[in-house]
């Protein structure tokens, strides 16, 4: 039961970022970097900012994913080692987990565990209680 409930939220991320990636023109693999390496800690970033009621944790993250951005020769190229390299890190789990458990884990799971705690003491949380 287990294993089929971690493959149906695998089936739903990849097929979101699936769908993403087909209105945006990215690939795949450009829509999940971007997301997972941009999108979710910037919007911890955000939360973490109206937590502490300031703005230089999102300036600062901002400022320095434009400024890689602007390095990058080979957009493509970059999103694609990365991807590897990410998809690696979740391979390194097995035999303890397989690359779906270990992706439902560390890309569903945690960030949304992160999400809990940040908004339990963000002024959101009046929102979610």
């Amino acid at each position: 039961m287990q294993n089929n409930f971690m493959e149906i939220i695998f089936i739903i991320v990849y097929s979101s970022l699936c769908i993403v990636s087909y209105i945006t023109g990215f690939s795949y693999q450009e829509v999940n970097v971007l997301f997972y390496y941009f999108v979710i800690p910037y919007s911890y970033l955000v939360i973490s900012d109206f937590i502490f009621n300031c703005h230089f944790g999102k300036i600062v993250y901002f400022f320095c994913f434009v400024i890689l951005m602007l390095s990058i020769d080979n957009f493509s190229l970059f999103c694609d080692s990365v991807f590897v390299q990410s998809v690696n890190f979740l391979d390194s789990f097995y035999p303890d987990f397989n690359y779906v458990e270990s992706s439902v884990i560390f890309c569903v799971i945690v960030p949304f565990l992160i999400y809990i705690l940040l908004f339990r003491f963000s002024p959101f949380r009046k929102f979610f209680c």
